[in-house]
């Protein structure tokens, strides 16, 4: 019989021979799992930060190149990083719904300081 824990992305399945053993090798594959899940988390969060220099750039030392950024893209990436957020968020997944609302929250300053700085380009 098989048994499960976790939701979607976040899913442990193991061999359950029924009376509350867990058979095989079962407990160092689930503690690497739930640090595997904290790493990821963690890079959820780092990797959105990716975008600061940019925005420093944009809004104190470099105003003035607001025009040389594509405003399309960065709404594009808004609209994707907002799906992931929903998606992650529905299935109770902290490290998509996190690092998503970080990258959600940088991409729209991102939007706002080029429509602010540049208005609406291309």
């Amino acid at each position: 019989m098989w048994a499960g824990a976790g939701g979607c992305g976040g899913e442990v399945w193991v061999l359950w021979d029924g009376d509350d053993r867990m058979t095989g090798n079962t407990t160092n594959k689930m503690t690497w799992l739930r640090y595997f899940e904290i790493c990821m988390l963690t890079m959820g969060i780092i990797g959105p930060l990716a975008t600061a220099p940019q925005l420093v750039k944009l809004y104190h030392t470099h105003s003035h190149h607001a025009h040389g950024l594509s405003l399309s893209s960065w709404i594009a990436y808004s609209f994707l990083a907002l799906l992931w957020f929903l998606y992650g968020f529905v299935h109770k997944n902290a490290p998509i719904w996190v690092g998503n609302l970080i990258g959600l929250v940088m991409d729209l300053l991102m939007v706002i300081g080029i429509l602010i700085h540049a208005g609406i380009t291309f």
